[in-house]
Order: structure tokens, then sequence, then C-alpha cells
């Protein structure tokens, strides 16, 4: 696979490795990369011989979110709708997935990145990672997966931390908090941890990781950023004469 292609896939023993590959740009989100990933999952579920599947990032961050020179989804451009739907299939399609992922992550993992390893079922981080939700203090915006699935995942308050502030999180409060599971020196060791759990996965019986990995997951399903009342929400940020609050 060439350089220039914005996923880059490799099989390791049964393992999908998925290397989000656009170094120079902090693997930020473009409508390629999101689309190639989408295609990546669907090789990881569609092939029995693969059991786990493993993203990271490669060069000096896992991801920095959402492409801007794109587009903000929702920021009034012509197709606006259409973009926001495109810009969240590859969340949808990484909760859809059915066998077990592991994000790697290292670097600034901010915005739609560190959507991106929420979407994921484990996290392994690199000393150097480096968590935060820009959306509110850089474009005015609200995370979409994030606002749900932090409370879900983390303590309220801690979800609320990251989402009121903007403000970055290390990989140690990170790991303190139960955003990541493991933590290793650097992004070297981490895809090494990620391994050994990839590996202690195929051990068990795939049927019954599938189960379990659904089960699991369900209180998920109502996540808040694919429905209506989070659009509304979104729709009222840009008109002062919308109430945000629509429970009434």
């Amino acid at each position: 696979m060439s350089d220039s292609e914005p996923i880059q896939l490799e099989v390791r023993d049964r393992v999908l490795l998925i290397t989000l590959n656009r170094p120079n740009a902090l693997n930020a989100q473009n409508q390629a990369l999101r689309d190639r990933l989408v295609d990546a999952l669907d090789r990881l579920d569609s092939d029995e011989e693969l059991r786990v599947g493993v993203i990271r990032g490669a060069g000096r961050a896992f991801s920095a979110g959402a492409d801007l020179k794109e587009g903000p989804a929702g920021s009034g451009t012509a197709g606006a709708e259409l973009d926001r739907v495109a810009m969240f299939r590859h969340f949808t399609r990484l909760d859809a997935t059915r066998k077990p992922l592991i994000a790697v992550v290292h670097g600034w993992t901010v915005g739609g990145g560190l959507e991106l390893a929420l979407c994921c079922d484990l996290r392994v981080a690199a000393a150097d990672a480096r968590f935060a939700l820009p959306e509110p203090r850089t474009i005015g915006g609200v995370p979409a997966v994030a606002v749900h699935r932090l409370a879900n995942m983390i303590p309220m308050g801690e979800a609320l931390r990251l989402l009121l502030t903007s403000q970055p999180i290390d990989a140690a409060r990170a790991h303190a908090i139960g955003l990541v599971q493991e933590l290793a020196t650097d992004v070297d060791a981490a895809l090494e941890v990620a391994l050994q759990l990839a590996a202690q996965i195929t051990e068990c019986d795939a049927r019954a990781v599938a189960a379990a990995k659904q089960i699991a997951r369900w209180h998920l399903t109502a996540d808040a950023a694919v429905s209506g009342r989070f659009a509304d929400v979104i729709a009222a940020l840009s008109n002062p004469d919308v109430p945000l609050d629509r429970n009434s």
C-alpha cells in the first residue's frame, strides 16, 4: 500500500492492524480517511480469520480530530447536512463492529481523535498522550460522540471537566480515571501491550467474545450524538432566539 493512502492495513497473526496514515496533518480525519476506515472495519468483520482490530496513528499523534479544511459538520456550508452524515459514518461503523477494537493512542488524541478512541473497546496509551475536546473553545461547537459516551465510561465529574473546560489531560490522569486501560512508556511499547491484549482475546471463544462485547455495550446505544435531540441542541447554538433546553 502506498504511503499516500490515508489508512494502512497489516495482518499480524489474527489481528488487523489499522494505521491512520496522515502524519503531516496529525492524522486529521478527512473524508478519504473516514471512508477507508469504514472499508477496513468491513474487512475485519467479514474475514473470519481476523479476530481483533488494533487502531493506531502514524507520526506524532493518534489523531487531531476532524480535518477542518473540509469544514466542520453543521458549519452552514453547502451540503452541511450531507457532510454531517458523512462525518459521523465511521463512528457508526466503529460501534457496529462485531469484533473487539483496541486503540493505541499517543501524542494528541483530541476532538474526533478522542471520539474515535472512545468508540473502541479498549485503549492503551503511551506516556506522551494528551486527551482533550477543544470544540467549545475553538469552533464554539459541542463534541458529538463524546458528550454521551464519556459520561457512561468515566465519573461524571471527570467527563464534565473535559467537556466544559476544553483543557487537556495527560495519559496518567486518563489512566487514573479509567479512560485508558493500560499505560506504556512510548508508542512502540503501547503497541506491544495492545498486541498482547489482542492475543489474549484470540485465545477465547470468538462467539463468546462477540456476545460479551454486544451485551456490555448496550448502554451506549442511546448515544445522544445520533438522536434528534442532539441535532436540536446543535441547531440552537447558532440561533440565540432558540433556547438550548428543549425538554419543556
